[in-house]
This record gives C-alpha cells, structure tokens and sequence, in this order.
C-alpha cells in the first residue's frame, strides 16, 4: 500500500521522513509514491524535513528519471537534508546528476540504521 511507504518516525527524539521505494518497480506505482511524498514533505516548514529515501532493489526506468528530477526539485526548499540508501550503480549516478540539476546534496549510506544515526547525530 502506497501510504505504508511514506511514514514519519521518531528515532532518538527526532522526526524523520522514511520515504520505502524499496523493491518499487517503474511507472504508475513510482508516481504514486512520489505524489503522496510530495504532498507530506510539502505540509511541513521550509528547510524542516529530515529524510531516508531507501531505494534497496528498486527498479526504475529511463522515464522516471525526468518526474525523480521534477519531485527533488519541487521539495528542495523543505529539505533539511536527505540520506540515501540502497543505492545500485545507476541510482548513484542518476543522484548525481539530479543533485547537480536541482542544487539539492544527498548523503549515501548502505543501511536505514547508519542513515537514522548520521541524521540524528549531525542535524539537531
């Protein structure tokens, strides 16, 4: 269920954004995701928004590069920072390039738990 996937949680007294896109296929199920996202990210304060986007086997296609692009730019003013995790080959590089694209840095790191202990540790 979409809204299982887009979740806040409490980790050491802190609220972080758990955006699961893990083991997500391309096209409408992506878009979905990324809507509800979207719209939760976008209720809160500018510059708030503490955030894990797992990517673990998650699949994407060429297409979905433009609308991943479109969502990272459209909530860059909300972010605090963003962890990734689960990262494959062309996931690091299509983040590198979206990153360049839409000023917004990411941190990689290859567990939720070493992203949940880097976000609470250096962002108060």
């Amino acid at each position: 269920m979409v809204m299982d996937r887009i979740r806040w949680i409490e980790f050491k007294k802190k609220r972080i954004l758990i955006e699961d896109f893990s083991k997500l296929g391309p096209g409408a199920e992506l878009v979905n995701v990324l809507s509800l996202a979207h719209v939760m990210i976008c209720s809160e304060p500018l510059g708030s928004v503490k955030c894990i986007v797992d990517a673990t086997d998650a699949h994407f296609i060429l297409e979905d590069y433009q609308v991943m692009e479109d969502f990272v730019a459209s909530n860059t003013p909300y972010i605090k920072v963003a962890a990734l995790v689960g990262m494959n080959g062309f996931m690091k590089i299509a983040a590198k390039d979206i990153s360049k694209n839409t000023g917004r840095s990411f941190h990689l790191f290859n567990t939720r738990e070493e992203a949940l202990e880097y976000l609470v540790e250096n962002y108060a």
